[in-house]
């Protein structure tokens, strides 16, 4: 089994596939039987969310490390303990 990322919106959020891409996006996921799409904290993606309900996708979020919400400091969060649940989220993705 080899991993892929296949993105969304590209490198730019301001860049996205046109209709004959993201259809085609859809139609591998849905061979690959992909069940999750991962997404960093501070990005909401509306093409994101329409991938996840045509494939039948759950939504996974990583941190990207660029800001702390109110709840990483309540938490007391740390760098190590936000690599740690992106590290776990990883392996639920990969693994599941």
């Amino acid at each position: 089994m080899s991993e892929k990322q296949i993105s969304i919106s590209g490198l730019s959020t301001t860049n996205d596939p046109s209709q004959k891409e993201l259809q085609s996006l859809i139609s591998h996921a849905k061979e690959e039987k992909i069940k999750y799409v991962l997404n960093e904290q501070n990005f909401d993606s509306k093409l994101a969310k329409m991938v996840e309900n045509e494939i039948g996708a759950k939504s996974l979020t990583l941190h990207n490390l660029s800001v702390l919400t109110d709840e990483n400091i309540k938490n007391k969060d740390t760098y190590f303990t936000l690599m740690e649940a992106n590290i776990a989220t990883l392996e639920k993705a990969l693994n599941e």
